[in-house]
């Protein structure tokens, strides 16, 4: 059985911008069980669905503003056109159709706020299997007061080596998952943290024989930039399909 392939950003490694509603919807369609996004809040505090502070790299380069600067009424449309996805309506697209990771971006002004303003958000939007992950212990655990029914993971960065074990280790009795940057990762990594009950997940992965290796070793989640691929590739083939496989070699 593999693993859950997750869609980062949507389908970002497909030529299509990030974060956007286009992106997750080509994730789904294209076989991923679920899609990770990132969170941000807006002047006026609307959550929206970005991954990083300014604007710069999905407007390209049209504009440099903060979006913790603009209200919601006036950010720009991005690169392809789209208008900037608040958080509910991506949780819509994706409504009935998998998992939602749900980032909630650590370097913000406000990260009180950001807790309180997604979860009224995740709280409208039932119909959504969500997963909220941060960086930023103070985060999960301001999610967990907030959201206590919804099941929440520790990222873990590979510039974070001190803290690969030790944070989902001290975060463990809060969270139910590590979603550890994917360099980080060994067997010896992954056996520990599924033996102390963590759902291991690891990003971003987008080569199908280290996807192979890292479900070999119990990763229960991948997350990828190209999911399509990943599912084709990681897939078992059809019975039909390996029958005339075999027949063909021995004709």
């Amino acid at each position: 059985m593999r693993p859950l392939v997750i869609g980062h950003r949507g389908s970002r490694g497909r030529g299509l911008t990030e974060n956007t509603l286009e992106a997750f919807d080509d994730a789904l369609v294209g076989g991923a069980d679920g899609v990770e996004l990132d969170v941000r809040l807006t002047r006026d505090g609307v959550p929206v669905v970005a991954h990083d502070a300014d604007l710069r790299s999905v407007t390209a380069g049209a504009c440099v503003s903060r979006i913790a600067d603009l209200t919601v009424g006036a950010l720009p449309r991005l690169g392809g056109g789209e208008a900037l996805p608040t958080l509910e309506q991506a949780l819509d697209v994706c409504a009935g159709r998998g998992v939602v990771n749900v980032e909630l971006k650590a370097d913000v002004p406000d990260r009180r706020a950001l807790v309180e303003h997604a979860a009224r958000a995740l709280r409208r939007c039932r119909r959504v299997d969500v997963v909220v992950s941060s960086f930023h212990p103070e985060i999960v655990l301001r999610a967990a007061r907030e959201l206590p029914g919804t099941p929440r993971a520790i990222l873990v960065g590979a510039r974070t080596r001190r803290l690969r074990i030790a944070l989902p280790v001290a975060m463990s009795r809060v969270v139910e998952a590590a979603h550890v940057e994917d360099p980080s990762l060994d067997a010896v990594r992954v056996a520990w943290l599924s033996r102390i009950g963590l759902r291991v997940v690891a990003w971003t992965v987008n080569d199908v024989s280290r996807a192979r290796q890292l479900a070999s070793w119990g990763a229960r989640w991948i997350i990828t930039d190209d999911p399509r691929a990943l599912v084709q590739a990681m897939s078992p083939r059809p019975p039909s399909a390996l029958a005339h496989s075999q027949s063909t070699r021995t004709t």
